[in-house]
């Protein structure tokens, strides 16, 4: 009866009508009223609860995404760093792991070795930014890698020097080696068309740490993620060069030190003269900061991994064997621009493959190496006329100073050079 009155009165046109409703049914007036005003209240509520639940699926999606994604980082084995000085080795050794990389991919593997940043400091090439200028050269004309073509992809400049407290101060352009392969980098560098746009020039043993080092990481999906958003113990460095940016980010972020720690899972790094086999051989990147690798080494302890002369040295790989491997690239120089570039370096410098390159292979069989747990210590200068003490000698130290790494003593150099056949088998 009242939903019939409340019809009426909404299609009867004549004011009487309305009125004669209203005197005639006010109490069930006011009752439909009530009604009206509840359900009014509950569409109100059920509204805001559709909108919340919206909302909650809404944030659910996006938080299942984010999970999402954080477990896929945390499934990925290692985020790769590269710290390199630029030498013709070192462009060998990132090649090497380029070609590895890629045939990682094509045979979609789960536990990825990814390279994620990659960054110059002083040494071989003693210009940092020119060092830069280099490897984004090589980089482009990497048909393998997809780093190229990735504008989100940072090479970060490093030092020109080293650390200003070292006790003494140190260049590779003092060795008396670097004239030689220093004019075979030039030759290899216009062979190859790297042409720089900054000219090296003249450098003190001087100079001021005014660089910022924040690096970047790049991952499978071509974003770009701070240190701090890297999974913990997810990120290898692979030092091949001076040990300087490296030790100039642990100074220079003291309150970030403990999530620098935490993200590491291990330093690899080329340098350091012969442990096991004598030390009476000098190594330059060491030797021209041995102050960055004892602030390193303190921090890092057994997460570092030392692979110095003992096993990264030009004896690696024989002459037959560099024959055999100049041959394989030399025959694949017109499919592939990677093999061009590495039968250049091993025409113009054919030590090349050793050093750097033997470095960079752990990441990729490690069973090559085995290493030894050693406590050591590093000597800060050098002692005139000494051929046994000088800056960056690392030297065994049992006593309660001595800082306990891990120090590569045998390397099978038959499975390096097969290593080496097979990657370049694959171009």
């Amino acid at each position: 009866m009242k939903e019939i009155n409340y019809v009426q009165v909404e299609n009867d046109s004549s004011d009487a009508a309305a009125v004669g409703y209203y005197m005639s049914g006010q109490s069930e007036f006011s009752d439909g009223m009530e009604k009206r005003g509840l359900i009014q209240v509950v569409l109100v509520v059920g509204a805001s609860l559709l909108v919340m639940v919206a909302l909650g699926i809404i944030l659910g999606v996006s938080f299942g995404v984010s999970k999402r994604n954080e477990r896929k980082l945390d499934s990925l084995s290692e985020y790769l760093w590269i710290d390199s000085d630029v030498g013709m080795d070192d462009i060998f050794a990132i090649q090497v792991l380029l070609i590895h990389l890629n045939n990682q991919k094509s045979l979609q593997q789960n536990n990825l070795l990814i390279l994620s940043s990659l960054s110059s400091v002083h040494g071989m090439t003693p210009n940092a930014t020119i060092g830069k200028e280099i490897i984004a050269n090589m980089l482009k004309t990497n048909t393998l890698s997809s780093i190229s073509k990735d504008r989100s992809f940072k090479i970060e400049k490093g030092s020109n020097f080293g650390l200003k407290d070292n006790l003494q101060k140190f260049r590779f352009e003092d060795a008396d080696w670097y004239s030689n392969v220093d004019q075979r980098q030039t030759e290899f560098l216009q062979k190859t068309g790297f042409a720089l746009k900054n000219q090296l020039i003249d450098r003190s043993k001087e100079g001021e740490e005014t660089f910022h080092l924040e690096p970047t990481f790049s991952h499978l999906n071509n974003q770009v993620t701070q240190l701090e958003f890297l999974p913990d113990n997810s990120l290898t460095i692979l030092a091949i060069g001076p040990l300087t940016n490296i030790a100039l980010w642990i100074r220079n972020n003291p309150t970030k030190l403990e999530m620098f720690k935490r993200k590491v899972r291990r330093i690899v790094s080329m340098g350091g003269n012969s442990l096991f086999n004598g030390n009476r051989d000098m190594e330059w990147n060491y030797h021209c900061d041995a102050k960055s690798v004892q602030v390193v080494m303190q921090i890092f302890s057994e997460k570092f991994f030392m692979i110095g002369l003992d096993v990264a040295n030009e004896e690696a790989i024989s002459s037959e064997q560099l024959t055999n491997l100049k041959q394989l690239l030399f025959n694949k120089k017109g499919k592939s621009n990677t093999a061009s570039l590495l039968s250049d370096l091993l025409t113009i410098n054919p030590v090349s493959c050793t050093y750097d390159p033997i470095t960079a292979s752990f990441l990729i069989r490690p069973e090559l190496f085995t290493f030894e747990q050693v406590k050591v210590n590093i000597d800060l200068s050098s002692v005139v006329n000494s051929t046994t003490e000088f800056a960056g000698r690392v030297y065994k130290d049992s006593s309660s100073s001595g800082i306990q790494i891990n120090v590569a003593n045998s390397f099978n150099t038959t499975m390096y050079y097969n290593l080496l056949h097979s990657l370049f088998s694959s171009l």
